[in-house]
């Protein structure tokens, strides 16, 4: 059964809003262990002064965000905690264990650490869902019944991990593959088993892949579509060649060298909450058109 949400819910008023196109920009992740409640604004308040100073630079570049084991908001008793990071497509997570002495401020957050102390993780969340209920009531009530859902199927693992704000309110529940970097959105309340990053992409739950701008994730999803792509490695480079801010041009390159250019068209759409509680507000997507394939060079 579908959880009841207000009229006035934002995946309610923003429930014609395309899927594809609307994933958080992040060229690298950096994903920190923080068990307990976590408030609206929960990265930049945290208690810990490295990961306040990691919010207020966390963006584009480098995302952060928190995550706790599913189902669980116990403090720990250990001060110990680890933190994981990935670029979109890596092959591996890098992961460092810290402790109340570690002090992270001004760390990189662009670049793949290469101190020694990070090394390859062998056991890392596979897959973060949303749960920051004190930032989005859609996300408390839409993520946690998916939470609950698994752990009736007995499908709710250790790779399950949940997280703060992913970005997109609207598209509740929210979810993050790693390291795809594909995010997920408006996952039935009824799905049995937590998504796989090994197994095909659910394209019709794709957002995109976060290390893409939004006409680029949407041409990366519509090649996949019409070639029936869904492994993420089934694609290459995606690469904007011309843009303004109607029209925009993308070259889609599958890993097999074969190119298709995507002609897309910015158009708008009606006023729509981006979070509950929030005004109204007229947002845009991305539509694509012609997909042609682009002659080998000679």
């Amino acid at each position: 059964m579908t959880p009841r949400v207000a009229a006035t819910a934002c995946v309610l008023t923003a429930a014609d809003a395309p899927l594809w196109g609307s994933a958080t920009q992040a060229r690298r992740w950096w994903l920190v262990e923080s068990s307990g409640a976590w408030g609206a604004e929960a990265v930049t308040q945290s208690a810990t002064h490295w990961i306040r100073d990691w919010g207020q630079r966390s963006g584009v570049a480098g995302r952060v965000v928190l995550i706790r084991s599913a189902g669980s908001h116990r403090s720990r008793s250990s001060d110990a905690r680890r933190v994981f990071t990935f670029a979109p497509g890596d092959s591996e997570v890098r992961v460092r264990t810290v402790d109340s002495a570690t002090d992270l401020t001004g760390h990189d957050l662009v670049n793949e650490p290469t101190d020694p102390s990070w090394h390859s993780s062998q056991d890392h969340p596979q897959f973060l869902l949303c749960t920051n209920g004190k930032r989005d009531a859609c996300c408390a009530l839409l993520g946690r019944s998916l939470i609950d859902t698994w752990q009736v199927n007995d499908t709710l693992d250790s790779h399950v991990w949940e997280s703060t704000h992913l970005g997109g309110h609207r598209f509740a529940p929210t979810g993050l593959s790693v390291p795809t970097g594909y995010l997920l959105g408006r996952l039935p309340s009824s799905t049995p088993h937590p998504p796989d990053p090994d197994a095909p992409l659910s394209l019709a739950h794709c957002r995109g892949r976060s290390d893409l701008s939004s006409p680029e994730q949407v041409a990366d999803l519509t090649v996949r579509e019409k070639l029936g792509l869904v492994s993420p490695a089934d694609i290459g480079q995606v690469m904007t060649v011309d843009q303004d801010t109607t029209h925009a041009t993308v070259v889609v390159t599958q890993s097999t060298g074969a190119s298709w250019q995507v002609h897309l068209q910015n158009k708008g759409l009606p006023p729509a909450k981006k979070s509950c509680g929030k005004a109204d507000v007229p947002g845009n997507y991305w539509l694509a058109g012609d997909v042609r394939p682009v002659p080998s060079p000679t």
